[in-house]
């Protein structure tokens, strides 16, 4: 009896694991974008990972036209740290261009106790890209929740390079 109890209780710990990764619900600031009425902020909002889909649902119902879920399978590439402020401030860049063009918020959305990730994913066949901010704290969790629901894909990420050494040639001995 307990040799067949030991393989069945691995499998459900396995199986209520993998459950469990995407049950959880992140709070952050999701950008809310408004053409008409040319309104560009972060508002808080609750993101929620499933197996096929992200949900961002803002928490106010004066944003809820701004809701989306994005599935995992129309992600085409995933920015964060100095790479995705690269991509946002760079004129020439195409995610740049989606969000920030007739806009311009882009000095506005960097914080720094907030990871952010850009998104950028096909919506109805056309190319977008979103921006979302996660607690520094629960970034690795949310991280690895966002690759397993971008079929692995690697998030690109470079962090910012404050190095104090002074290179001031060779070291000379007397």
């Amino acid at each position: 009896m307990m040799k067949q109890f030991i393989p069945v209780l691995s499998v459900a710990v396995v199986l209520c694991s993998n459950t469990l990764a995407f049950a959880e619900v992140f709070e952050g600031k999701c950008l809310y974008l408004d053409q008409e009425n040319s309104e560009n902020k972060f508002h808080s909002c609750l993101i929620n990972s499933s197996s096929s889909n992200l949900s961002l649902t803002f928490k106010s119902s004066k944003y809820q036209s701004g809701n989306q879920a994005i599935g995992g399978n129309s992600i085409t590439q995933i920015a964060s740290g100095n790479y995705a402020k690269r991509l946002l401030s760079d004129s020439g860049s195409i995610i740049g261009g989606i969000l920030f063009a007739p806009l311009g918020i882009a000095s506005r959305i960097f914080k720094k106790d907030y990871q952010m990730y850009v998104l950028d994913y096909k919506k109805q066949g056309n190319q977008t890209a979103t921006i979302i901010r996660i607690k520094q704290k629960e970034a690795p969790k949310f991280q690895q929740e966002l690759r397993t629901l971008a079929r692995n894909m690697l998030i690109t990420f470079e962090e910012s390079k404050k190095s104090t050494v002074i290179d001031v040639g060779p070291d000379f001995k007397k």
